[in-house]
């Protein structure tokens, strides 16, 4: 992957201090520094061969990692993957950590987060509505994405949630999130998200 904002280089892992931050697939990711100068680089490790790439700044550093990492989230978007329109969400099959990104055309990819299952499917349905609602999202026939159509499309992934108890009624923790967050995030009343959750709305 080409970019002006990051550069291929010839350094080895002796001459960088670097942690990983996420192993996709056959591939450990992570970020650092050149122990020389300070540089900022991303660090990609796949069956023993290395690469480092150089980024302008920390911030170019860390858009190289998320770029080919994200390329490794279309290749291998592990369970419950949903594409909702310009949003995707991925688990990672190994660390069970679930990331969501935009697709915004010509190959502009922009990671939004990372996190719990739940929590993750909450903020996609989030960035899908409002996608939505600006008049960014074609369906299949090259029609704008209907609200109605939207709606039944989260109705039904909030109702999974809840079918799992991914969705609860006390306080959000690691893997379960509140209904109160819930409502919160997607603009609902709590009467409203009830109606939602128990199939009188959204379906």
């Amino acid at each position: 992957m080409e970019n002006p904002e990051w550069w291929l280089t010839g350094y080895t892992l002796d001459d960088v201090d670097w942690e990983p931050v996420e192993q996709w697939g056959d591939t450990m990711y992570g970020l650092g520094t050149v122990k020389e100068d300070g540089s900022h680089v991303a660090v990609f490790i796949t069956g023993g061969q290395v690469q480092i790439q150089i980024g302008a700044c920390e911030e170019r550093a860390t858009a190289c990692l998320n770029a080919f990492l994200i390329d490794s989230m279309i290749t291998e978007s592990g369970p419950g993957a949903l594409i909702w329109g310009l949003v995707h969400l991925c688990t990672n099959p190994k660390s069970g950590r679930t990331y969501v990104f935009l697709n915004r055309g010509d190959e502009e990819h922009v990671l939004i987060g990372r996190g719990s299952y739940a929590g993750m499917v909450i903020e996609a349905a989030r960035l899908f509505l409002e996608d939505v609602e600006e008049g960014r999202v074609y369906d299949n026939e090259g029609e704008l994405e209907s609200a109605e159509s939207a709606e039944r499309k989260v109705g039904e992934a909030l109702r999974r949630l809840r079918v799992d108890r991914l969705i609860g009624a006390g306080q959000t923790t690691e893997s379960v999130v509140s209904m109160a967050r819930v409502a919160k995030t997607l603009k609902l009343s709590r009467a409203f998200l009830d109606k939602v959750l128990e199939g009188r709305a959204w379906v």
